[in-house]
């Protein structure tokens, strides 16, 4: 029995294409949905792709996205176009970290992979971002990743964020009266 162009195409609506993929192993699902509907043209997708990019240093790829968004009359999209190519990432950090505020939600959507604002968080992080470092080591904490959690406070603290050592001590400490009760 021979298949028709109709049966096929629920079988090719549901193939990703490369650069799916590729963000999706880079950002997760949250990143396939941005490109999805920047694909679309949607402009604020666009825009949060790019800052995606940007803070994990793709500035090239980031910067066609941007401009896709600052062509459709994205504010914040057209500042980072414009500005000085050394200042772009730190700039999507703070945008990154900004953008996220509002719409903070420690849990996992699936269990699997990190929510909209987790990757935010991150991608600011990554971007040297201190603020974003210190929420990633609360939303360890608050999972229980006591170990992830630790480390991420020790890399604020060693870029001397005012409140990284207070919480890597508090943990610690708490860590330490934890094994000390339990054994």
């Amino acid at each position: 029995m021979s298949r028709t162009v109709e049966d096929w195409m629920p079988v090719l609506a549901r193939q990703q294409s490369m650069a799916h993929r590729r963000y999706d192993q880079l950002f997760g699902p949250h990143a396939v949905d941005l490109l999805t509907a920047a694909e679309r043209g949607e402009p604020e997708a666009a825009r949060m792709l790019g800052i995606l990019l940007l803070c994990h240093d793709l500035p090239h790829e980031a910067r066609a996205w941007l401009t896709s968004a600052a062509d459709a009359g994205d504010e914040p999209a057209a500042i980072l176009v414009s500005a000085f190519p050394h200042q772009r990432r730190r700039m999507a950090a703070e945008l990154a970290y900004e953008f996220t505020l509002p719409h903070y939600d420690q849990d996992r959507a699936d269990g699997a992979h990190p929510t909209g604002a987790e990757i935010y968080y991150r991608a600011a992080a990554a971007a040297g971002h201190m603020g974003a470092t210190i929420r990633m080591g609360l939303i360890y904490e608050a999972r229980g990743e006591i170990t992830a959690a630790l480390h991420t406070f020790a890399q604020a603290a060693a870029h001397a964020h005012p409140d990284a050592l207070d919480h890597f001590e508090r943990l610690n400490n708490q860590l330490a009266r934890t094994q000390v009760g339990g054994t």
